[in-house]
């Protein structure tokens, strides 16, 4: 961990910091090339929308960086000609660890040209919001180059490996929300689980045997007539349809279902729910991402509501080949318009008599905060009172739930890596109290907001994947 006195310095002097530094192609080249940051984590300071956003996630990040990093900053100021800031920075160092004088804070300075082809720019305040121009909060805002007057430090992640090749591979934008493929492997169950299963309360789990265990489901609304984009549902989508798989399921048709009007939506769940092939099958998985409301509206493309009752009602249907099969629904979407400021508490009475795995939960939870979530979007739900169903809902009733843009949102995160990382011992339930407890533990810091899940269950046994 980086020292106390290095990441006090960097808080105190955070404000100039943002202000003033230069953060240019080479600035980010050199934070690469001396492992200050790896290549993941500079792509989701360069993802923010505008230098003054990535400034702030610079310092927000760097103290987090281990016991080197104040230093190779320090030195990637100087080699940058920022030597003003790395005084200044030094001496707030200084001035905790030893005492001396409280440094002055150094004079602005102006910020460079955008580059020898540009034209030169009116004078204006570089990160005043009011003259921000408005853009279109989506994937497509990342590569900038199409912009005119493009100053260096809205560079894109591949201008400045471009820039700064030094054998660099480039980092890939149309992915940089999706969840690393080895994070999404669930390890195999050990014959060891198996026989304690056996032991303990076989006959009160349900028996997934089928190959593949089940069909697949994943309906995702992006685009809508009225309503806002969700950008970003394309990274869920693709999380969860890679750590599903790997659970052993199949998706329904080889396809994500986009852009689904509400009448579409109710067909398509009714033919995956009467689909003949379920017979011959031991499980389920659904999933609907959409903008939502209260009363288990969810909305379709056309703006149109469709209630959970009428998406789900087939499940009750005499055609069904489900009934005493677990089936788990996943649902991103809004529940109401309420957002959750939670309430402080005292964390040193979190986690007493707490038996779960620690580590592999810490583990988790310092990987999503890494990732640094920020953008909204909401999740709904309504449960049909049905038998053998699980509905994970991404927060309460009344609320909203968020998603970020680049990401996807904090509870599609959490479920695939979770599910990857508890499948083998855990079943369905457990992992999802698991989920409440990392989103509640890892979101929300900056927006003043978190959010709690609410998975309701309707199973009669034990519900647990046994990846192979």
């Amino acid at each position: 961990l980086m020292d106390d006195i290095h990441r006090n310095a960097l808080l105190k002097a955070r404000c100039v910091l943002v202000s003033q530094l230069v953060a240019d192609n080479k600035l980010w080249g050199l934070l690469l090339e001396r492992k200050v940051f790896t290549k993941p984590m500079l792509e989701r300071i360069l993802c923010q929308g505008t230098p003054h956003e990535r400034r702030q996630q610079l310092m927000d990040d760097l103290p987090r960086r281990g016991p080197d990093a104040f230093g190779q900053f320090l030195g990637i100021l100087r080699d940058t000609r920022q030597q003003d800031l790395a005084d200044y920075l030094d001496g707030m160092d200084r001035h905790l660890r030893h005492g001396h004088p409280l440094p002055s804070e150094p004079r602005p300075q102006p910020r460079p040209p955008s580059g020898p082809s540009q034209p030169a720019q009116p004078s204006q305040p570089q990160d005043d919001p009011s003259r921000r121009p408005s853009v279109d909060r989506s994937v497509s805002r990342i590569g900038v180059t199409n912009q005119p007057n493009i100053p260096d430090d809205v560079l894109s992640v591949q201008e400045v490996l471009e820039r700064h090749e030094d054998g660099l591979e480039e980092l890939n934008f149309h992915t940089c929300g999706i969840i690393d493929s080895t994070e999404l492997m669930p390890q195999p169950v050990t014959q060891q689980h198996l026989t304690e299963k056996s032991k303990n309360d076989w006959e009160f789990t349900y028996q997934l045997r089928s190959n593949p265990k089940g069909l697949l489901l994943i309906i995702s609304n992006r685009d809508f007539v009225k309503k806002s984009k969700r950008t970003g549902t394309e990274v869920d989508c693709e999380n969860l349809t890679r750590v599903f798989k790997n659970l052993g399921y199949e998706l329904y048709r080889n396809q994500v279902f986009n852009d689904k009007t509400a009448a579409e939506m109710k067909s398509l769940c009714r033919d995956f729910i009467l689909d003949p092939r379920h017979e011959s099958l031991d499980s389920c998985v659904l999933c609907i991402l959409s903008h939502g409301d209260q009363g288990g509206v969810i909305y379709g493309r056309d703006d149109l509501p469709a209630t959970e009752d009428e998406l789900f009602e087939h499940f009750n249907s005499d055609r069904c080949r489900l009934h005493n099969k677990p089936k788990l629904v996943i649902i991103q979407a809004c529940r109401g318009s309420m957002k959750d400021k939670g309430h402080i508490f005292d964390q040193t009475d979190s986690a007493s008599g707490d038996k779960t795995d620690q580590t592999t939960v810490q583990k988790i939870i310092h990987s999503l905060q890494e990732e640094n979530y920020s953008d909204t979007m909401d999740l709904e739900k309504r449960v049909p009172l049905y038998a053998d169903i699980v509905f994970a809902h991404s927060t309460t009733p009344g609320f909203v739930s968020w998603r970020h843009e680049l990401r996807g949102s904090w509870f599609i995160q959490t479920i695939a890596k979770t599910f990857a990382a508890y499948a083998h011992e855990e079943h369905v339930f457990d992992m999802l109290t698991t989920v409440n407890r990392i989103v509640t533990e890892t979101f929300g810091g900056r927006l003043g907001y978190v959010s709690m899940p609410h998975p309701i269950s309707r199973l009669r046994k034990k519900f647990y994947f046994f990846p192979k």
